[in-house]
C-alpha cells in the first residue's frame, strides 16, 4: 500500500489516526488516545486506509502541522 502524509489509517486493534510521515516500511501516525495526540510508528503492512472521522467542532490530530 502506498501511504502519503494526510491519509487516514486504522489498525486491526482499532487505533485510528492520520499519517504524518512515511519512511521506507514505517508510517508515523498521529492518533488521539485518552485525550492526547501522540505519534506512533507502525509498519505499513499493519495499516489499512480509513475515512476521515467526522469532527463537527474538533480539530484533526494533525491540524497543528499545516
Amino acid at each position: 500500500m502506498n501511504l502519503q502524509p494526510g491519509d487516514w489509517v486504522e489498525t486491526d486493534s482499532g487505533i485510528r489516526g492520520q499519517v504524518i510521515h512515511v519512511a521506507r516500511l514505517t508510517a508515523f501516525v498521529a492518533a488521539e488516545l485518552e485525550g492526547s495526540v501522540i505519534t506512533l510508528p507502525f509498519l505499513v503492512s499493519e495499516l489499512k486506509r480509513s475515512d476521515a472521522p467526522h469532527r463537527p467542532n474538533g480539530p484533526s490530530p494533525t491540524d497543528h502541522l499545516n
